[in-house]
């Protein structure tokens, strides 16, 4: 009971769920957690915990810190799932530009994007890059999503950015 307890209750930085149709996300403060109310075509609620972190970190800090909260950055799936992160970012306060970093990467092989779990970004299901990116070689090889505009983006890896 206890171990079921604690997965139900595991912050994480986004959850892929299973066909998101509609969310409810409450207004927050610095790096709270955001409670999502998700309904699927089967008619099932559940609910999904994401968190924006809007004190920005490098993209290696912000991989650290969703590891020590028994979670990991964000990977999209689907236009759905980056619908609900834009969702989410339009309502926290930010204190960095639209850009955060989410989980991928290429900077094992140029142009080779990678999920954190060495997974190709193209098997993800999301790969609506931003007009002209990737676009700046070996000095932006982590991944990145407009939080207004909902698409990714390449930036340098030791930049400040929010992160999901």
């Amino acid at each position: 009971m206890e171990t079921h307890r604690i997965f139900l209750f595991m912050l994480l930085c986004f959850i892929v769920c299973a066909v998101p149709i509609q969310s409810g996300i409450s207004n927050t403060s610095e790096n709270e957690i955001i409670k999502i109310s998700i309904f699927s075509r089967k008619n099932r609620t559940g609910q999904l915990y994401a968190k924006f972190h809007n004190r920005g970190k490098t993209w290696l800090d912000a991989r650290d810190t969703c590891e020590k909260e028994g979670a990991h950055l964000a990977i999209i799936n689907s236009k759905e799932e980056s619908l609900i992160l834009m969702d989410l970012f339009s309502k926290a306060p930010r204190f960095h530009e639209d850009w955060n970093f989410i989980g991928m990467t290429d900077e094992n092989e140029e142009g080779n994007w990678m999920t954190i779990f060495n997974e190709p970004l193209n098997n993800t299901g999301f790969t609506e890059w931003n007009l002209e990116e990737p676009n700046n070689g070996a000095s932006q090889n982590c991944g990145g999503f407009h939080g207004k505009e909902g698409k990714l983006h390449d930036l340098g890896c030791e930049n400040i950015h929010g992160f999901f």
